[in-house]
């Protein structure tokens, strides 16, 4: 898999991939080898086991110094903690940043229901490999919760945002804006695209030529950013 990456990098440098294209093209590659992961840890029986992303890897966009935002879930299948383990150990071994979680889907509730960053990058949930009934079903009932808890969390959520935004500044008006987390960055583009999940005229929004021009010029400008540095940074 870092093989694979640094062929992405060479090319982006070496002008052959247009680094607006880098995220896509390293989550689907980052996909193909996390499913060959999982098929050899379950002994090739993934039933009972969903290995999903969350966040931005769950949105399908990874930049070149991006963690792995990976959540295994489980239905109290005999083995998971060993599967697991094989997992996360392969992911280290080569050297690869991982945010990793095991859940039953009532733990993966519990967890959106407490903790908001949790709950945000749970929205973005999306089936890597294995069961894809019991992903759906926890991002099923993640977006469910969400919907009905909107008014409540949404007065948490401006706050929050309203933090990031005193400390990052304005993307448009920076000469070095934080391409992530400054008002009108990648983390702002990200909330539109979950809040789309219960509030339809948002979605459509999100969904918008303009928007879709600016999310792919902000991700450019990130890929590029960290395939000449060689590291992260944003």
């Amino acid at each position: 898999m870092r093989a694979e990456r640094q062929q992405l990098v060479s090319q982006v440098l070496g002008g052959a991939l247009d680094p607006a294209d880098f995220p896509q093209r390293y989550a689907a590659a980052a996909d193909s080898w996390l499913a060959g992961l999982l098929a050899r840890a379950s002994d090739g029986s993934a039933r009972g086991l969903a290995l999903v992303a969350v966040g931005g890897y769950g949105a399908g966009s990874l930049s070149p110094a991006s963690d792995l935002d990976l959540v295994l879930l489980h239905q109290w299948r005999r083995g998971h903690s060993e599967v697991a383990r094989r997992i996360w150990y392969v992911i280290w071994d080569e050297g690869i940043k991982l945010d990793h979680s095991v859940r039953t889907p009532r733990e993966a509730l519990e967890v959106a229901r407490s903790d908001l960053k949790a709950l945000l990058g749970l929205l973005d949930l999306r089936l890597v490999s294995g069961d894809g009934e019991l992903a759906g079903r926890v991002r099923d009932d993640v977006a469910s919760w969400w919907r009905r808890q909107l008014a409540a969390l949404l007065a948490a959520v401006e706050g929050s945002v309203g933090e990031r935004h005193e400390v990052a500044g304005e993307l448009a008006f920076l000469l070095e804006p934080d391409l992530k987390q400054s008002a009108g960055g990648l983390r702002d583009l990200a909330l539109l695209r979950v809040l789309g999940v219960a509030l339809p005229d948002t979605a459509e929004r999100y969904r918008s030529a303009p928007l879709r021009r600016a999310e792919r010029s902000i991700q450019a400008a990130r890929a590029a950013l960290q395939c000449a540095g060689g590291a992260g940074g944003d």
